[in-house]
């Protein structure tokens, strides 16, 4: 399995529960756990990666901060962001020892695999109104043209 998505309630539960665990452990043990929290353009959605599940991002609603979905990938999470200028929010993340970018909005989630064999893509960086973007990897880099 790539990634799974999840959004009922009883995961909503685990994963709220999850994170709230991660956090108190950080509390409790004094351990030092990165957490990186991007908002979407809109303000509507808050997407969550924390090294305590490095291969899940979490996405939040905004305004509730209630659990959203959870993108559950094979590889750890090397990057997120957020296309900006699109009425539907849509975020991307990269996953380590993958040439694959994974999509999350609202109506759900899928795989977006590079078309060159071997290119890594560790993170997308974004031209202000979300016309383009550039897909780099370690040494490499693309530009990726988003068709409507």
């Amino acid at each position: 399995m790539v990634y799974r998505e999840t959004r009922n309630s009883a995961d909503e539960a685990v994963f709220d529960a999850g994170f709230a665990a991660a956090l108190g452990a950080v509390h409790r043990r004094g351990n030092i756990t990165k957490l990186t929290a991007r908002p979407s353009p809109c303000g509507r959605y808050i997407a969550v990666h924390a090294d305590a599940y490095p291969t899940a991002l979490f996405i939040y609603n905004a305004s509730s901060l209630r659990f959203c979905a959870a993108l559950l990938l094979a590889h750890p999470v090397l990057g997120i962001s957020w296309e900006p200028g699109t009425d539907s929010p849509i975020v991307y993340c990269t996953a380590l020892d993958s040439g694959n970018v994974y999509a999350w909005q609202a109506e759900g989630a899928q795989c977006l695999p590079h078309p060159e064999r071997g290119f890594r893509v560790e993170q997308v960086e974004w031209r202000r109104d979300g016309g383009c973007c550039v897909l780099r990897g370690r040494q490499d880099w693309c530009v990726a043209v988003r068709s409507h």
